[in-house]
């Protein structure tokens, strides 16, 4: 799941947006699918863009103006109705739709987040998770960043491939500060759409 959130603090976040639909790793893993290329598909989406034509395909950016939110599903069903006019069996061919597909998606995210910051004044801004370890993104982030005036703290790619470094990370700084105890023989139950909340 893609979200922007202003944080002031370790436990204190304000939601700001996220994806309303498929997550942003997760339209690089359909891709790939749809190209018959293998999981996972954000990998092998960025090595093959670099010898591809980013401009070779113009999708259209999902903006959604008005919102801080973000949606992915459109680019995917753009790609795939995309791939059915042309030879994905050409290695030309899939390196271009992989080259525009990314860019689309970097721009979209990037673009929206330094307006997001802009808007709220913020003068930092950190990435995480597996999308922070595309080369474009984390590029994009970069001069976008210099050029606004908006540090951009990116994780080493080590430290990006699994958000339960990242976990594990919040959840020593809350046992620090003692806000959260819990008994050793409590089970825990797994939930895999747990909310991001202040503590």
């Amino acid at each position: 799941m893609f979200r922007t959130n202003s944080i002031k603090d370790y436990g204190k976040y304000n939601f700001l947006g996220g994806t309303r639909d498929d997550a942003c790793g997760e339209d690089f893993d359909k891709v790939a699918k749809i190209l018959g290329l293998h999981y996972p598909g954000g990998p092998i989406i960025d090595k093959l863009s670099k010898l591809g034509n980013s401009n070779a395909i113009n999708f259209t950016r999902p903006m959604m103006k008005g919102t801080w939110d973000f949606s992915f599903s459109g680019i995917k069903t753009a790609v795939l109705n995309y791939s059915k006019k042309i030879d994905i069996k050409k290695q030309n061919n899939i390196n271009d739709l992989c080259a525009s597909f990314q860019k689309t998606l970097a721009e979209t995210i990037v673009i929206k987040s330094i307006q997001a910051a802009k808007e709220y004044k913020l003068k930092k801004i950190t990435l995480g998770g597996g999308v922070s370890c595309n080369s474009l993104i984390r590029k994009m982030f970069k001069e976008e960043g210099k050029k606004n005036k908006i540090n951009v703290f990116l994780p080493s790619p080590i430290f990006g491939t699994d958000n339960a470094s990242m976990i594990a990370h919040i959840a020593y700084h809350k046992v620090l500060r003692k806000k959260y105890t819990y008994p050793n023989e409590k089970i825990v139950s797994i939930s895999p759409s747990l909310e991001l909340k202040n503590w």
